[in-house]
């Protein structure tokens, strides 16, 4: 249990170091700026245009047809998940 607490919150340290590094240091702030953040949108895109739809615009139409579970998240089908409730 510890070790993976140590394996979370080094990581985490780590990574908030950098960004107040990048916010008090200019260069560091353009060094991203010019080469890390291209690479993070290009590698994002890719994965986005996957999709030909937003997934946030899929979420809110769940959600909207009163959904709250996705479907590929939830093991058994919805209307078994209203007999259960139903039957309590």
């Amino acid at each position: 249990m510890k070790r993976k607490l140590i394996i979370r919150y080094i990581p985490l340290g780590v990574l908030l170091l950098l960004v107040w590094m990048t916010q008090s240091i200019p260069a560091l702030g353009n060094l991203y700026s010019q080469t890390v953040y291209p690479v993070i949108s290009r590698v994002l895109s890719f994965f986005s245009n996957l999709f030909p739809f937003a997934i946030g615009g899929f979420i809110y139409f769940r959600e909207y047809h009163g959904s709250h579970r996705l479907s590929i998240l939830c093991p058994y089908p919805q209307e078994t998940a209203v007999e259960e409730d139903s039957a309590a």
